[in-house]
């Protein structure tokens, strides 16, 4: 498991603790998810009702919430950003400005759009243990990661091409 100290490895700069379960290595973070920040939508796209944008205040340590959400046409979304709908299960990450708030998207949200700031990520099953991801996005090693990635001066922020380049624990192919 990860933890806040053991091992340095020269290659990743994360600090494991020596007992790595057995088939398990550090590789690119690249290799176990996949991730996309949400579009940018334009203020004239923005409606009264429809479907869901997800904002920043909207992430919660306890999980993405409507409240307080903004909204896109349902023609929009199914034309423009059907791909960035996300689903039960999917992490939500803020990138922009409040970094770092994680949410797991629940039955309420699922549908809903996050809005450029927010980065979805979700395990490739066969090479992630369920669950392994939330917590190591908000793991000391991830971290620390970030921080000496993110860009910015009164804002700070990172992206999809920043996740490319950090490493994460990797399970063996069975």
């Amino acid at each position: 498991m990860i933890g806040d100290s053991g091992l340095c490895n020269k290659q990743t700069g994360m600090e494991l603790d020596s007992d790595l379960p057995d088939g398990w290595t550090t590789g690119k973070f690249k290799h176990i998810v996949v991730f996309q920040e949400g579009p940018g939508i334009l203020a004239d796209d923005f409606c009264e009702e429809g479907v869901p944008l997800l904002r920043i205040r909207n992430l919660t340590p306890g999980g993405a919430t409507l409240n307080g959400c903004g909204f896109v046409s349902e023609k929009k979304a199914c034309t423009k950003w059907k791909h960035f709908r996300v689903r039960k299960g999917d992490i939500l990450i803020s990138c922009s400005a409040t970094t770092g708030i994680v949410s797991v998207v629940d039955d309420e949200c699922v549908g809903a759009i996050p809005y450029t700031g927010i980065i979805r990520v979700w395990p490739l099953p066969s090479r992630s243990v369920p669950g392994f991801i939330r917590h190591f996005v908000v793991s000391r090693p991830f971290l620390d990661q970030i921080d000496s990635l993110k860009s910015g001066v009164a804002i700070q922020h990172y992206g999809p091409a920043h996740l490319s380049s950090c490493f994460a624990l990797l399970k063996g192919s069975d």
